[in-house]
């Protein structure tokens, strides 16, 4: 059973602006999703007024539908990747390295972390609170069990760390916590900063805003646990990899209207999707992140209920493989809905198949 959420419209704390020069980002319906108005090549050239780039490339790559945003950001509650790998060749001995996804298939828990050698394999996605601290009662601790799960502790070589997954209400993307209300932190989890290793990408979200298809890994020579992690081949090396959705949305007023809800404009997410491996390895979403960077050939890919997709082209820093290194092959990262929240009809049926992310029961208009 699900629960049915109505928005507040025109009443303090639905619209909240991040701030920003010279353009700040703001919510129009309910804090959760930050919009800011943007600009693309096929619609002309940069206005010069402070909007961001939209497209392949940018910093905002994925454009989406109105229905494909609220997925993304409402309904699906969990994900995973379940393909791709990107390939170079060491020439003076033949060998290969390979980032790609393992071939385990993600934990019950949300977070999963196992010690190797002087540091730690890590796996986290999705809608969880973290914080770099033993004590039981944290984090999220004026938050029930109904909204979040009980703390499970990861103590290891890096952190010691209280953890909490999202449980079946649909209420807890709407969660905050500490006593004092900030609205700038509504639609966020953190009672505190996640320490996970501190990978050398920088690259998961210090905000704390998540949504399903959020998710890290960091690893140091081994694909014991689900992620994306180096394969090596004898060459031991250090890898990160990320996938972070942000609160920020942008679109491109092609109708006039102003209105990022308007069918006929376009809409871009914030979007960053990172692979490392020290330094021979470095792919990005966001091809104006490094001066070298050239297109991989493959994509970003998320996959979305009804056999539905969206996804962006992914990019390699060349300066990274001469003289020894060359590219060899690679194919589309793609990560896929696995599970959606089912909210509720008016009648209190489920809305949403909580399998397959279809509408049942004539839907949430029901």
């Amino acid at each position: 059973m699900g629960d049915r959420i109505t928005f507040r419209e025109r009443t303090p704390g639905v619209c909240v602006s991040n701030g920003g020069t010279p353009m700040p980002a703001v919510s129009i319906v309910e804090p959760r999703v930050k919009f800011i108005e943007g600009w693309h090549t096929t619609e002309g050239t940069d206005p010069g007024d402070g909007s961001v780039e939209c497209g392949e490339g940018t910093a905002y790559p994925m454009e989406v539908t109105v229905d494909q945003l609220a997925e993304i950001y409402y309904r699906v509650k969990d994900a995973k990747f379940t393909s791709g790998y990107f390939q170079i060749h060491y020439s003076l001995f033949g060998d290969d390295l390979t980032m790609q996804v393992s071939s385990v298939p993600p934990s019950t828990d949300l977070v999963e972390i196992i010690d190797n050698n002087s540091s730690s394999i890590v796996s986290a996605r999705g809608y969880y609170a973290a914080i770099n601290d033993a004590s039981p009662e944290k984090p999220l601790a004026d938050v029930g069990n109904d909204l979040f799960g009980v703390t499970y502790y990861y103590n290891t070589l890096t952190s010691d760390l209280a953890i909490r997954d999202i449980q079946d209400k649909e209420s807890a993307l709407w969660s905050r916590a500490g006593e004092i209300i900030d609205l700038n932190l509504y639609g966020t989890y953190w009672d505190g900063s996640i320490d996970l290793g501190v990978p050398t990408t920088g690259s998961h979200d210090p905000t704390g805003f998540r949504t399903a298809f959020n998710q890290t890994f960091i690893n140091d020579g081994a694909a014991a646990i689900y992620g994306i992690y180096n394969d090596a081949n004898g060459i031991e090396t250090r890898s990160d990899a990320s996938l972070v959705i942000s609160s920020k949305v942008a679109f491109v007023d092609v109708t006039g209207s102003g209105d990022p809800l308007d069918s006929g404009n376009r809409l871009f997410i914030s979007l960053s999707f990172l692979m490392e491996s020290e330094s021979l390895i470095y792919v990005s979403s966001d091809s104006q992140s490094v001066a070298s960077l050239t297109s991989a050939g493959i994509n970003l890919t998320i996959e979305l209920s009804g056999g539905l997709s969206v996804s962006c082209p992914l990019y390699y820093d060349t300066s990274l493989l001469a003289p020894d290194w060359s590219f060899m092959s690679a194919t589309d990262f793609i990560i896929e809905a696995t599970e959606w929240w089912p909210y509720a009809t008016s009648t209190g049926d489920p809305a949403w198949d909580e399998d397959t992310g279809l509408p049942i029961n004539g839907g949430p208009s029901s």
